[in-house]
């Protein structure tokens, strides 16, 4: 496996990256947490350090899951999880690229992960309503739980 920086955080990551999005068999698709368990480590194996995940995969199954798969090795993956899809569907406030929905989904995917911090924290995609530099404010990394923040998508932002 080879390595390279990501961005200008100093963070040595893998050139692949492992997506968990089909981590847990929730609404019919995915992988049992087993299969999964063997996934992880066939990656690790072959040197692979980045696992990505989202708070909506598989209707937070997929944080679960590796939650628990990295529990006495978390250190040695740099962990990254994203954020914007709904966390419920009768709060206007509950999606969206905002600040509160920023907060909130991030301390859900700590508690799903069993973690207290995340390498890295994406936007999931764009949000028409929130300007595109307002999601973070000047840093997000003064609060602790996450490292790194960046959007999801390195594609100019439409419209």
């Amino acid at each position: 496996m080879r390595y390279t920086l990501f961005g200008s955080t100093g963070l040595r990551v893998s050139e692949l990256f492992l997506g968990a999005m089909t981590f847990g068999e929730q609404g019919g698709v995915g992988a049992p947490a087993e299969e999964c368990r063997r996934i992880l480590d066939a990656y690790a194996d072959a040197g692979g350090n980045v696992v990505d995940t989202a708070s909506n995969y598989r209707g937070g199954a997929s944080e679960e899951i590796l939650g628990d798969l990295l529990q006495g090795r978390r250190d040695r993956f740099v962990l990254s999880t994203k954020y914007t899809v709904t966390r419920d569907s009768g709060d206007a406030n509950a999606a969206g690229n905002h600040r509160k929905n920023l907060r909130l989904s991030l301390e859900t995917s700590l508690r799903r992960m069993r973690t207290d911090y995340v390498d890295i924290y994406w936007v999931h995609m764009w949000d028409p309503l929130t300007p595109s530099r307002r999601p973070c404010g000047p840093s997000m990394t003064r609060y602790g739980p996450e490292r790194s923040s960046t959007p999801a998508s390195p594609t100019p932002r439409p419209g």
